[in-house]
């Protein structure tokens, strides 16, 4: 009973959350930064986003914190840090275009406060060989401590765009300028972006492992998956058109918290008849973590609406993906080896791995998490 009322309070905070934030905001996911690049501009603009706290952890170095801050008010970074912040990113980006290298020149910085966080917004001047070739960037500034951190580049053109995601282990990209197009690449690019984003976000696998971990029966499987896929479904379109937002500093305690729950339900509590309920409640969390990622993204109005389906599909594909591969090997341990020890040995593993990401999240945001 204890746990079933743990569980109900959860649920309610998550339903609360976007009830109590209605109004549009834009908060930085974890481990996301983003660059924007636009070539539209004489000479060509960059405008890099890096959290604040990520900032210090991946530099060393303190980006100065406005007081009092109001959201929204961008708040100019005095000239003697614009210095060696344009120092330290200057050493990790680069861009080219038809293999002839850019120079970068930091214009300007700001601090901005968004919810409950703080980033730096850099905008760069790039003096570069007069070209439609293919665009070349790296970027290699990424917080060591979280293995999953992502970088993402949007390129734009006129009204196209070309989305890509870098991460420590593929820090470079290129752009070829057959990827400014229609609806067509649009809709291939952000397939791309909602599948990386499904696969590297280690949470979100393990809550499904969780699910399939406890069905006995497909068709309890079926509905688990359909209640959480309905759910975070909803959440997602809401918080990427911009109807609600909520600070990833709510949104993912309660995703670490989500995998310990049902590493319980799978071992302790076991009541089927509110399983699919509860999942749907924690698939509202999630749907906000889903959706986290294109706050970063400055989406092309000419293709919102394509943007955020394709995401959505591609966030759906890695998913379904997942569960293909997790669900029979699953099955076949619970048949060669005791299935109860099976079921108690992984839900140890979840639990203790949801609770580690709870403790980090909220305890040791500033300095590691952003």
């Amino acid at each position: 009973m204890r746990g079933f009322t743990a569980a109900f309070v959860l649920l309610l905070l998550a339903a609360a959350a976007p009830v109590v934030m209605p109004c549009p905001a834009h908060a930085h996911p974890i481990g996301v930064s983003s660059g924007l690049l636009s070539l539209d501009s004489a000479p060509p603009q960059l405008l890099v986003r890096i959290n604040a706290d990520e900032w210090m952890v991946m530099t060393g170095q303190a980006l100065p914190i406005p007081f009092p801050a109001r959201d929204g008010v961008p708040h100019p970074i005095p000239e003697a840090d614009r210095t060696r912040i344009g120092e330290a990113l200057s050493a990790n980006l680069s861009v080219s275009i038809d293999g002839k290298p850019c120079s970068p020149s930091l214009e300007r910085a700001d601090v901005i406060k968004a919810l409950d966080q703080f980033e730096g917004i850099f905008r760069f001047g790039l003096r570069c060989p007069v070209s439609d070739g293919s665009i070349d960037y790296r970027f290699t500034l990424f917080p060591k401590n979280l293995p999953g951190a992502t970088h993402i580049l949007q390129v734009r053109k006129g009204e196209s765009a070309a989305e890509r995601t870098l991460t420590a282990a593929s820090p470079s990209v290129r752009v070829a300028p057959s990827a400014f197009g229609g609806w067509g690449v649009v809709f291939r690019d952000f397939i791309k972006m909602g599948m990386h984003h499904i696969f590297s976000g280690y949470d979100h696998i393990l809550f499904l492992l969780g699910i399939a971990l406890g069905a006995t029966r497909i068709l309890d499987l079926i509905k688990w998956i359909t209640a959480f896929t309905v759910a975070h479904t909803a959440t997602f379109f809401l918080v990427a058109l911009n109807v609600v937002s909520v600070s990833p500093r709510i949104v993912e305690p309660l995703i670490a918290l989500s995998i310990c729950y049902i590493a319980l339900e799978d071992t302790v509590i076991r009541r089927v008849w509110t399983k699919r309920i509860l999942i749907f409640g924690f698939g509202l969390i999630h749907g906000m973590g889903f959706a986290s990622i294109l706050g970063e993204v400055d989406l092309p109005r000419a293709n919102l609406i394509a943007s955020v389906i394709s995401f959505n599909l591609g966030v759906e594909a890695g998913q379904l993906a997942i569960l293909l591969l997790v669900a029979p090997l699953l099955a076949v341990s619970k048949k060669l080896f005791n299935a109860e020890r099976v079921v108690m040995a992984v839900s140890v593993l979840l639990f203790l791995a949801g609770g580690a990401w709870f403790v980090e999240r909220v305890f040791f945001s500033a300095g590691q998490m952003g």
